[in-house]
């Protein structure tokens, strides 16, 4: 199923098409309430028990009718009724030939722009049944999933960052922050800083190379092309006033990191212009050990210095593995775009457990310093509008009953990335499916792969793990959360809705959402 959101004049057009013999019904030309949108139906028989692929007699049929309909622009909803008691293999068939349906459709009609299959239960309706509607024009779409604005949920939990829209709300704490732009060049200062017990030794350019090239290529990746990097670097190492030990930096959380921070920046800009640019990284040199100066946090507030206002940055000791260098820079910089910590900051909601245990080790905003999963998860991508509003699937738990879907790869270019259920003012539910890739090696192990679900909760503290992984019956819980991920006959329950993967390719998942009895 492919979803582009359309907008356009008011017709709609409705087509039937069913089970048994073929053969065309009289068009019925029905006046809707409004007297600019009008609605045609009309019946395509022909289906075999077993078929899910079009016969050239019912493609024929379809090019008739959309020739005789041909509008400037349309999008086309396909919906299966189906018995109650209809099997998994049952209901895969029908949304494979509603799916279909759509497809042949937008291949016969450029016009047609936006396609969606859905499965429905209706006693009243025959089983097998497929209903296609073509509309253009602005409407309620909450119940069919094809406005994404009504997913866009708020966020009240506390926190200088927010998982709600629009992400800028909260960012740093006041309202006139502003985070790293989502689109076009951020151009970013690298500071090589070192230690009187410390002195740098290489160049600080040769020392970094390999770590920006890294992080500006993860995030054009996960931006799909909105976003690059471009780095530069000072030319040498600029000396801080006292010994790396005498800052109090050792461990996690200790010590006052940004007076660190700023008084690199003080002496890079006693000797260096170092104003004009989005964001300002601070390296200490490779020499200086993880036990002097552990890695450090983002700063999300503007530094004013002697040569004018650095507005974001981050800091952090020696990484002198560019790879582990790489990752740190890119959870910082994910901060800086507005995102939340993925595990668990605060250290209450798994007393004495595993801080990843709300996320596991699916991205690199719960996880930095593994490798299983890397890969920036869709309900922050769509934060950022790196996923369009037309790209998303959006329902309203209140009006879903059940449907049939596809979504296609996160790291895919396909269109349908990303299925949201609104289930509060604050929550979300959010559907997307896992492939191996090269920020998501997953151990290399193809069984890791599949559809992830996970709730979003914007009144949840930002240092409290807001997103969480649905746990699916028969769950292993490791580190990883390894197992998280739906394959074909999975089942998760979760807020009143049964998320059920019936088939799935290399490249989408299909899957029905269906109220839990």
């Amino acid at each position: 199923m492919k979803l582009k959101i359309l907008h356009s004049k008011a017709i709609a057009l409705s087509v039937l098409l069913s089970l048994g013999v073929l053969g065309l019904s009289p068009i019925s030309q029905v006046a809707s309430a409004s007297p600019n949108k009008t609605s045609f139906s009309k019946e395509v028989t022909g289906w075999k028990a077993k078929q899910t692929r079009l016969t050239a007699s019912q493609k024929s049929t379809i090019r008739t009718f959309v020739k005789k309909h041909k509008s400037s622009a349309a999008s086309v909803e396909c919906i299966a009724f189906q018995n109650p008691r209809a099997t998994n293999k049952e209901k895969n068939r029908l949304n494979k030939r509603a799916t279909a349906t759509c497809n042949e459709i937008q291949r016969q009609a450029s016009w047609v722009t936006t396609s969606s299959s859905l499965l429905i239960t209706d006693l009243k309706r025959k089983h097998g049944q497929v209903r296609v509607k073509l509309l253009t024009g602005p409407r309620d779409d909450s119940s069919l999933g094809t406005n994404a604005n009504q997913c866009k949920i708020t966020s009240t939990g506390s926190g200088w960052n927010s998982v709600g829209f629009p992400v800028t709300s909260r960012f740093g704490g006041r309202e006139n922050w502003k985070p790293l732009k989502t689109s076009g060049t951020i151009n970013a200062l690298v500071i090589g800083i070192d230690f009187p017990n410390y002195p740098g030794q290489s160049s600080p350019a040769d020392y970094v190379a390999e770590a920006t090239k890294k992080n500006s290529d993860f995030f054009e990746t996960m931006s799909y092309g909105a976003v690059k990097f471009e780095y530069t670097v000072l030319p040498r190492y600029v000396r801080m006033s006292k010994n790396a030990e005498a800052y109090g930096l050792g461990s996690w959380n200790s010590g006052d990191y940004r007076a660190y921070y700023r008084e690199a920046l003080s002496n890079a800009a006693a000797e260096f212009e170092i104003g004009g640019y989005d964001v300002a990284y601070v390296m200490a040199t490779p020499q200086t050990p993880s036990s002097a100066i552990t890695s450090g946090p983002a700063f999300p507030w503007p530094e004013l210095t002697a040569d004018g206002i650095v507005p974001l940055g981050t800091a952090t000791g020696g990484r002198p593995d560019p790879e582990n260098a790489f990752r740190w820079m890119a959870h910082e910089t994910g901060h800086l775009f507005g995102w939340v910590d993925l595990y668990d900051v605060s250290g209450t909601v798994n007393p004495g457990g595993s801080r990843q245990s709300r996320f596991g080790w699916w991205d690199i905003m719960s996880m930095n310093w593994g490798t299983f999963d890397l890969e920036i998860n869709g309900w922050f991508r769509f934060q950022l509008g790196w996923i369009k509003d037309s790209e998303v699937l959006c329902f309203q738990q209140d009006k879903l009953e059940e449907v049939a879907i596809s979504v296609s790869n996160l790291a895919s270019g396909q269109p349908q990335r990303l299925v949201v259920v609104r289930t509060g003012p604050q929550k979300a539910l959010v559907i997307e499916r896992r492939s191996i890739t090269q920020y998501a090696p997953m151990q290399n192990n193809p069984g890791f792969a599949g559809v992830l679900v996970y709730e979003v909760d914007g009144a949840v503290s930002a240092t409290m793990a807001p997103v969480s992984i649905v746990r699916k019956s028969g769950f292993i819980t490791d580190e990883f959360l390894s197992s998280a991920a739906l394959k074909t006959g999975d089942v998760a329950s979760v807020a009143g809705l049964e998320i059920s993967v019936i088939s799935e390719s290399s490249t989408e998942s299909f899957l029905t959402i269906k109220r839990s009895k």
